[in-house]
């Protein structure tokens, strides 16, 4: 998910990308800008980033390595970027932060995807984010795009997911890993009643499984919706697309503040001195 800016001779061929504040509370302005990239090997390539009334020019040096660069910036609403290189650069993310920072939340978005395509990232690159970054929890969710009714079992999933938390738990040391499980997904029955796609319960058995056997916290996405066929409670909710696998911002929101409540009262516990 690596950004590439172009490589150019000269300020024309500038690749740069402008960034604006969004209009919720903890977002509406920031202080700390960073960038995680891996340079090239060309010495004079360098990045500027500008703002209402100031700028500043880095240079990106020579390293191959995942590094980060962090800004400090006056309390702003918006801010530029340009990229002037001459060897690939890779641009693997930038973060806009207030301070005090509070609670940062990074999300990677694989579309379509069962979840082992975190394997195919390099190992290198995980624990380089991690080291810059340092994260407290990483939470995976996968799970409907495996969905097949033909298949029989979901075995071989189950073992590929343990691959995967293994691989979080080693390039992320010290943080907790939460794997929560495929929502319900839903198709329409001979009779037309939207039910529980017959592969679900399936893959959230083999993700469970996962969880116990990865040693990771396990969330049942599934249950919070309601258990059996919810996906029909919730399309007369109108709160899912018209597939019966996407679900609403408004039900994004619900299972949100579902998860975090959870995820709180797992925390609070924890804390909690042994008897």
């Amino acid at each position: 998910r690596a950004s590439m800016p172009k490589i150019g001779k000269d300020s024309a061929f500038r690749s740069w990308v402008h960034m604006e504040s969004g209009d919720k509370p903890g977002t509406k302005r920031f202080e700390r800008l960073r960038m995680l990239f891996a340079a090239g090997g060309d010495p004079l390539d360098s990045a500027r980033i500008s703002w209402a009334g100031g700028s500043i020019t880095i240079g990106l040096g020579v390293r191959t390595d995942l590094r980060t660069a962090t800004i400090s910036l006056p309390s702003v609403s918006s801010v530029r970027i340009a990229f002037q290189v001459r060897d690939t650069v890779a641009v693997q993310g930038i973060s806009l932060e207030e301070e005090p920072a509070g609670v940062l939340i990074d999300n990677l978005s694989f579309r379509g995807n069962s979840g082992v395509g975190v394997l195919k990232i390099p190992a290198g690159v995980l624990a380089g984010t991690h080291r810059d970054l340092g994260y407290s929890l990483v939470v995976l969710q996968f799970g409907a795009n495996v969905a097949d009714s033909t298949m029989a079992g979901y075995g071989w999933y189950r073992d590929r997911l343990i691959e995967v938390v293994g691989r979080v738990h080693s390039t992320f040391p010290g943080a907790g890993v939460l794997l929560v499980s495929v929502p319900d997904r839903g198709v329409k029955d001979t009779a037309g009643n939207i039910v529980t796609h017959p592969s679900i319960p399936l893959i959230l058995k083999a993700q469970r499984e996962a969880a116990v056997r990865a040693g990771c916290g396990f969330w049942d996405l599934r249950k919070a919706m309601g258990g059996d066929n919810a996906m029909a409670r919730w399309a007369e909710a109108g709160m899912v697309a018209p597939d019966y696998v996407h679900i609403s911002q408004n039900g994004g929101r619900r299972l949100a503040k579902a998860l975090a409540k959870s995820v709180g009262q797992a925390w609070t516990r924890a804390k909690e001195p042994s008897p």
